[in-house]
């Protein structure tokens, strides 16, 4: 029985990662994501903060948290990218190296710009909810996933949680029937084209025999 089970975890190796792993490993990889884990940890004080601050103050606090992180990510990606510490993480199914970290910056630098331009806009339209904020910050780490994805599996990631938090953030507006409107339109398209990426991941897997993106180019 033993042997049966063997035999057949066998094809499973040459696909599958070696997860042994130490704690000095997860410290490089962790250093090689560290302006997305930067900016995620924001973005969970920021949703902390929304949930114990009044509606008054909670849209301020949120944005300027928001650009508190994107500031802290784009410093941290600037600092590895201009010291050259890039590198892969986590047995290839992401990197740190320069492409990544060229993205990371690009993104966090949009970020701050939304969230400028966004919040007078809300408060214009009497929206004072800061998840607006928190929705853009989940959107820019999906960004920020997809640019550091080595993996179908990582792309896929990242494509759907910067996709999933832009269709909510489309239809923020919910007294108004366009905001509606473009999150509807929006939500079938990205849904119909996600199942055609899908669907072509998995196409490609049965190729290839991997998910890996640099296997899957040799």
């Amino acid at each position: 029985m033993m042997f049966l089970l063997l035999a057949a975890d066998e094809p499973l190796r040459h696909v599958a990662p070696d997860l042994s792993y130490t704690w000095a490993q997860a410290l490089n990889d962790l250093g090689q994501i560290s302006a997305i884990a930067t900016l995620t940890g924001f973005m969970l004080f920021a949703i902390v903060a929304e949930l114990v601050l009044p509606r008054s103050r909670g849209a301020g606090v949120v944005a300027m948290v928001a650009v508190t992180g994107f500031a802290y990510s784009l410093g941290t990606a600037a600092y590895r990218w201009i010291n050259g510490l890039g590198g892969p993480a986590y047995h290839g199914y992401a990197t740190g190296d320069s492409f990544a970290l060229f993205f990371e910056i690009l993104f966090a630098i949009l970020g701050i710009l939304t969230v400028a331009i966004s919040h007078p806009y809300l408060l214009k339209r009497g929206l004072r909810e800061g998840e607006f904020h928190i929705l853009i910050m989940a959107a820019v780490i999906g960004m920020m996933v997809l640019g550091s994805a080595t993996s179908l599996v990582t792309v896929f990631l990242g494509l759907e949680l910067f996709s999933i938090a832009l269709y909510i953030a489309c239809g923020f507006i919910r007294a108004d029937s366009r905001s509606q409107e473009a999150a509807a339109k929006y939500l079938l398209v990205g849904g119909f084209a996600s199942a055609f990426v899908l669907y072509g991941m998995a196409l490609v897997y049965g190729a290839s025999g991997t998910t890996l993106i640099p296997d899957i180019a040799t």
